[in-house]
């Protein structure tokens, strides 16, 4: 009798290890309300293994030793192509995050779209793993707008500070047409200070046309782009690569007011002249920032 309860409490240990290892692997798979139910419901399991879940409070490092906040490493995890990865040398609570091979990402997408679809469902885990999960709902996939929004805000520019009125310009637009901006009042003014030579400036020229052509047809909407280069090199460039925003060449003097040294820059005003809107280099979620600004900018009274 004294072997067979021996024996039992080994089982016991051996199969806890299991279930909170498998546990673990189906937080990340579900979105983030659903995680914390997962974590919260485990910690009330009893164990002395101290298998931690990585949660608001762990100390997490990208590949360069940096450390990343919250909503960085999450949104990756999330998003499927991220792990957080820890060795018997990791200080307690602390992991590294490694990014996941084409198949091992392909892998996890089967598996959150097994769940999606049904055809895995929770219940099919241990009795201890359906407590754990409880009522929790399965993973929705995000839309797009979801995605971008989770992701950190882009950048401020330092030349723009949002809440302000900007000081003025008088241009001259690369068809003859002038520019003022105290003119433009009453309109919603997006710039952007770009030049050729510039690579994420030429990266997110798509998606900049993309808002101008979901606005084409409201005139309360004006797209103004500040190049640096001479109008020949822009009409040139423009050409093969076209840029839907009214375009300005040798802007150096209009980019020298505000202090712009950072490209590009992105700036949306209101319809009162005040900025709302500004942010420095290129970001994957810099566009439906300036359109979500926008779109609030023309609702607003």
């Amino acid at each position: 009798m004294y072997m067979a309860l021996v024996n039992l409490k080994a089982y016991y240990h051996q199969m806890k290890k299991h279930i909170i290892l498998a546990a673990t692997m189906l937080a990340f798979l579900l979105p983030a309300t659903a995680q914390k139910t997962i974590i919260r419901n485990i910690k009330t399991l009893p164990s002395k293994v101290g298998q931690r879940i990585p949660d608001e409070t762990s100390v997490v490092k990208d590949s360069t030793g940096k450390v990343l906040t919250y909503n960085q490493w999450h949104t990756m995890m999330i998003e499927g192509t991220h792990s957080l990865r820890r060795s018997s040398l990791d200080p307690e609570n602390q992991y590294k995050l490694v990014r996941l091979s084409p198949r091992e990402q392909k892998e996890r997408k089967k598996r959150l779209a097994l769940y999606q679809s049904g055809q895995l469902q929770p219940t099919a885990a241990p009795q201890e793993i359906q407590r754990a999960i409880g009522s929790a709902p399965l993973a929705q996939k995000d839309t797009e707008e979801e995605r971008m929004a989770r992701l950190p805000m882009p950048r401020e520019s330092g030349s723009f500070v949002n809440g302000t009125i900007p000081a003025n310009f008088h241009l001259f637009d690369m068809d003859g047409k002038r520019a003022d901006l105290k003119e433009l009042k009453g309109k919603v003014v997006v710039l952007n200070f770009w030049f050729i030579g510039c690579p994420p400036c030429r990266q997110e020229i798509p998606e900049l046309n993309k808002i101008v052509d979901g606005h084409i047809n409201n005139p309360n909407v004006v797209f103004l782009a500040i190049g640096l280069d001479r109008r020949k090199d822009i009409q040139t460039f423009t050409g093969v690569n076209p840029f839907k925003y009214r375009q300005v060449a040798s802007g150096q003097s209009a980019a020298d007011i505000y202090g712009v040294h950072l490209y590009p820059t992105n700036v949306v005003i209101d319809k009162t002249g005040v900025v709302r809107f500004n942010s420095c280099g290129f970001a994957a979620n810099t566009p439906y920032w300036i359109n979500k600004t926008i779109n609030e900018s023309l609702a607003a009274n």
